[in-house]
């Protein structure tokens, strides 16, 4: 959505992730991401709680795993806590290039590529980002591949296959579009898939989402572009 944040006019970006594992172990994700529209500003600040699975003596709460970045002009600053008992702090500062800072992508605005760039015709992008599992700069790659027949709650929609590369040394996910670039499909890793859902599909299937759905309807004139459920 629309955002103004110490004066600079950009978009937020909010993303909720939760996982539950066989055995009781669980995980939540919450990415809150801002970038100007000129891109020389940027922030980001993901929260990751994981619940050990089964019971613990002592009793152990929830692990709390912080990662932040900040970007001004072309200082990138990045941090990390955690209160795991393997978590250790770290801290970064990196400085782009020119070269590399006109063709940089703020995390907010990864999802919005597709919004931007013309689905009806194959082509590749290219830009600088950060990867925070690596804590060093990359290279973020969407490639549209063309039209595709899918099948998705039952039904055959035709999409738009894409390539996205998160990083260069991680596998292509592939992801499928309508024609206004919002996700259908998405392969994470091979073998599993983020599908476009209803809320009450979601809820249905993954009771214990609804905290999640609440927090997405508790922000001001907001909607979620996609609710997914992942499957195997």
């Amino acid at each position: 959505r629309p955002a103004d944040v110490n004066g600079r006019a950009g978009v937020e970006s909010r993303v909720w992730i939760r996982v539950d594992q066989p055995g009781g172990e669980g995980q939540r994700v919450e990415i809150v991401s801002f970038a100007a529209a000129d891109r020389t500003v940027e922030s980001w600040t993901a929260t990751l709680r994981t619940t050990p699975a089964g019971e613990q003596t002592p009793p152990r709460g929830d692990e709390v795993a912080v990662v932040s970045l900040t970007k001004q002009g072309t200082t990138i600053r990045f941090t990390q806590t955690g209160s795991g008992p393997h978590e250790k702090p770290a801290e970064a500062q990196r400085d782009l290039a020119a070269q590399m800072d006109r063709s940089y992508l703020p995390r907010a605005m990864q999802s919005l590529v597709t919004r931007l760039v013309d689905l009806r015709k194959p082509a590749s992008y290219a830009f600088a980002s950060y990867a925070p599992q690596a804590n060093e700069l990359d290279v973020y790659t969407f490639a549209i591949v063309g039209p595709e027949e899918i099948e998705l709650g039952g039904q055959k929609v035709q999409a738009i296959r894409a390539l996205v590369r998160l990083a260069e040394d991680v596998e292509e996910q592939p992801l499928w579009m309508d024609s206004a670039g919002r996700p259908l499909r998405q392969q994470d890793v091979p073998g599993e898939f983020m599908e476009r859902s209803t809320r009450e599909e979601v809820l249905r299937r993954f009771p214990a989402s609804l905290e999640t759905v609440k927090a997405v309807d508790a922000l001001p004139a907001s909607r979620p572009l996609v609710v997914g459920a992942k499957t195997r």
